[in-house]
């Protein structure tokens, strides 16, 4: 592929000799059109992540119920396969509602310094899996190229929605997808022709860059790729770019597109250059061993569904209904106490607040924090509270109990 650079000498263009209907397009948005377009993006981002949240606490109380209904038939029971069923659907729609979180930006959980050439490299099968026979996958070999601080589960995600993407774009006939991996200096010209976020900044940045040989993408078509559910074709309805494009923003980064006509189309991911140590957090681990949880949510089934499962694993289990009401049963009971789960979205006094004021009366009470929110939103939004961990809703007993663990309670 012939390349020259823009004006800013960030991302190659694309070449300029072509017919009337094969004309290079770009991301088409003038500085105005692209604010609104953004900030048409983060309110859509804002619903999605407050759907994805009450979305997960209605699945705790279908995944849990059924998993616990599971837990006491017997192999051969009626209505054990439907059950089963149950649990298989809530799990798809978890699923769902994590790919909602992802184009909210509030995806990460777990950051680590890597080499995005090593990631390609280690995808290549995955990445086979996905296009069809008739297409090349052609992988660039990267050099000297800066690490990046990145979810690895997730940056995986965005390359094989861009290669699906890709390879829907050459359908049935033979083609190419080019993978290349490559760093350079942005200025602000740069970045104001993309979709990024608004901690990117000009300077040496990282380009994943996949380009394909399909039927490129149509003006009128380009500034709505990245909308929530848009589509071409008739298949089905998704998140693919969308989520790509929450995903990279929540890193961070940015995100352009070029398009020659019917002649292909190339999506550039940018990111900032990792600095210092590896970003994943890991902690030491308190060693004593708990009995009575205490369990704060305003979700009714919520509170039924954990207090069945930790029951079930031998704890003493105490509710409320509420921060305030948490509060105060903790206050009644504190020296018994040995765990909270606190649910940190409640209206009234919520788990911030609720937090707080447990740490003003015992500093060293292990709270684990549930959400059907991301961690990272979460943990955000705490400031300087120390918690014993994190659950992300719905949750099953096993995960529950092995958070328990993790922070040093143990039935």
């Amino acid at each position: 592929m012939h390349e020259t650079e823009t004006k800013g000498g960030g991302i190659p263009d694309v070449p300029q000799e072509r017919k009337d209907d094969q004309q290079p397009v770009s991301t088409p948005l003038g500085r105005e059109e692209r604010e609104h377009q953004l900030r048409k993006m983060e309110s859509l981002a804002i619903l999605a992540g407050g759907v994805a949240h009450d979305f997960n606490n209605l699945l705790m109380g279908v995944l849990g119920n059924a998993d616990l209904a599971l837990s006491v038939m017997a192999p051969d029971a009626a209505g054990r396969n439907q059950v089963e069923d149950i649990i298989v659907a809530a799990r798809r729609a978890a699923d769902l509602a994590g790919q909602m979180l992802a184009y909210s930006g509030r995806g990460r959980f777990k950051v680590d310094r890597v080499d995005l050439g090593s990631l390609v490299e280690d995808s290549v099968q995955l990445l086979k899996s996905t296009v069809s026979g008739s297409v090349v996958l052609q992988i660039e070999p990267s050099q000297g190229v800066s690490k990046v601080s990145i979810d690895i589960a997730q940056m995986r995600q965005v390359l094989l929605n861009l290669v699906a993407n890709a390879s829907d774009a050459i359908r049935e006939r033979s083609g190419v997808i080019r993978i290349s991996i490559s760093e350079r200096m942005f200025d602000q010209d740069d970045l104001d022709r993309m979709y990024v976020s608004n901690d990117l900044q000009p300077g040496r940045l990282v380009i994943l860059e996949v380009s394909d040989t399909g039927c490129g993408i149509e003006p009128e078509t380009l500034g709505r790729i990245f909308d929530p559910f848009y589509t071409t074709k008739f298949t089905g309805r998704g998140l693919g770019l969308a989520a790509v494009l929450g995903i990279v923003r929540g890193h961070g980064g940015g995100i352009d597109v070029r398009s020659v006509g019917r002649r292909g189309s190339s999506f550039f991911v940018v990111l900032p250059r990792a600095e210092g140590a590896d970003e994943g957090q890991s902690g030491s681990l308190p060693e004593k061993k708990k009995r009575l949880i205490l369990v704060i949510d305003d979700e009714e089934t919520v509170l039924d569904v954990s207090r069945a499962y930790l029951e079930q694993a031998g704890f003493t289990v105490v509710t409320a209904e509420d921060g305030r009401r948490g509060l105060e049963v903790f206050k009644e009971q504190e020296a018994a106490v040995d765990c909270i789960i606190l649910d940190f979205t409640m209206p009234g006094m919520d788990g911030r607040e609720v937090l707080i004021e447990i740490h003003k009366i015992r500093s060293d009470m292990p709270v684990i924090l549930s959400s059907g929110y991301d961690e990272d939103e979460v943990v955000g939004r705490i400031g300087g509270e120390a918690v014993s961990g994190f659950i992300q809703k719905p949750y099953g007993g096993a995960a529950l109990i092995e958070r328990l663990r993790a922070a040093g309670v143990e039935s």
